[in-house]
Parts: structure tokens; C-alpha cells; sequence
């Protein structure tokens, strides 16, 4: 079990992990946060969130598919702050 947290300024995605993963790997997300997040996977650091995109509320717990999250080829794992002013905190157990 690995565990990833950190924080997220508003309106920037963060990069919690590149590979280590694939579209079976079940992982956990937490948001102990003030803020909805956005967690999806990328092609690159740099790329924006498209859909699916798991949106996991303040206070709120999911557990989900490396597979809902984006392309199967997909190799980044990342979080995005959409509020305007907020920071947010997450916390991702790999399973």
C-alpha cells in the first residue's frame, strides 16, 4: 500500500505520480479538503483534465479504477483545483 498526499493551489493541476499503475489498479482517493477535486490521468504533466474526470467532493472518499480515470495508455496521475481561490488537500492510497 503506498500513500500519496499533498496540495493542490486553486485552479492548477498537480502531478501525484507518473506510471507504477495501470488500468486495473485500484486506488483510493480522500479529499480532506475545503474544495471539490478533479482526479484524472494524463498523457503528460501538462495536460489538461478532459473525461472522464472522477470529481470527489469535500470530506468525501471513493474508490476507483486507474480505468475510469482516462486512457488506458495514460501514465500520469493528476489532480486539479478547479475553485478560484481555495487551496485543496488529497490523500491517494494505492492499493
Amino acid at each position: 500500500e503506498t500513500v500519496l498526499s499533498g496540495v493542490v493551489a486553486p485552479q492548477t493541476s498537480v502531478e501525484i505520480m507518473q506510471g507504477g499503475f495501470d488500468a486495473t489498479t485500484e486506488l483510493t482517493m480522500n479529499n480532506p479538503g475545503p474544495v471539490p477535486l478533479h482526479l484524472y490521468t494524463a498523457k503528460a504533466a501538462t495536460d489538461p483534465g478532459t473525461i472522464p474526470v472522477v470529481i470527489i467532493a469535500p470530506g468525501e472518499q471513493k474508490t476507483v479504477f486507474v480505468s475510469e480515470l482516462g486512457a488506458e495508455t495514460n501514465t500520469f496521475l493528476m489532480v486539479y483545483n478547479p475553485d478560484e481561490t481555495t487551496a485543496g488537500s488529497y490523500e491517494v492510497v494505492l492499493e
